[in-house]
């Protein structure tokens, strides 16, 4: 048996980031070091790039474009790492706020940090496979905003189960704050329909219901787990 800890949309700029400023990075995770504890890996969505940038939305008003612009400190793949992280999904609509430069920095501190990443822009969306107890496990990413389609994400999937390995797809997709699974769970149904053992969803930032189809979890949104 293999424990997965999933968390929703992980943020470190805005007001997140004058938290860490203030308190250091370690206090962010402060309250769930005994969570992740229970999990033999710690996976979330990761929502921007991590580049050597100035933030541009500290102090901006809500609502102003400046607002949703996000760009991570240089040290946020090793505090990640540090407290508990095993991978993230890029497969986002702010992973490019810094264009495709930045989704590759991302990825090189990351990978210098020891920490999986996965998914990305429709043509540069890899898959994070990683095997524990002897149970091979892949993950995949669904990007709404820029990713692949649908239908090639279900290959995919086909794919990978097809190796033998148990399939989670992280999903971005569906409304912002909108209870409504009425777009979503179509496509839930192609990835259940694929081979996908569970499928995780953002984007919405709040807590949206969970179902099985046929023997296939689905959690439509887990919500904001580090966010402002």
């Amino acid at each position: 048996e293999v424990r997965v800890v999933a968390v929703g949309d992980m943020f470190f700029d805005r007001y997140i980031r004058q938290v860490a400023d203030l308190r250091g990075e370690d206090f962010l995770f402060s309250c769930t070091k005994e969570l992740f504890k229970e999990g033999d890996l710690v996976v979330g969505n990761l929502e921007g790039p991590i580049t050597t940038e100035s933030s541009r939305s500290i102090n901006t008003l809500i609502g102003s474009p400046e607002n949703y612009v996000f760009t991570f400190p240089t040290t946020t793949a090793s505090m990640l790492k540090r407290n508990g992280v095993t991978a993230v999904s890029l497969g986002n609509n702010h992973i490019t706020n810094f264009g495709v430069d930045g989704l590759n920095t991302t990825r090189k501190y990351l990978n210098d940090s020891g920490v999986g990443g996965f998914g990305g822009i429709a043509g540069d969306e890899p898959v994070y496979r990683v095997r524990i107890k002897n149970i091979p496990i892949a993950f995949i990413s669904y990007n709404q905003f820029g990713g692949q389609s649908v239908h090639d994400v279900a290959q995919q999937i086909k794919v990978e189960r097809l190796t033998g390995n148990v399939v989670i797809v992280y999903a971005h997709w569906g409304d912002e704050y909108s209870t409504s699974v009425s777009y979503t769970r179509p496509i839930a149904q192609i990835f259940a329909d694929a081979g996908a053992n569970a499928i995780i969803g953002s984007h919405p930032h709040i807590v949206l219901p969970y179902e099985y189809i046929g023997s296939t979890l689905v959690y439509y949104s887990l919500g904001n787990f580090i966010f402002d």
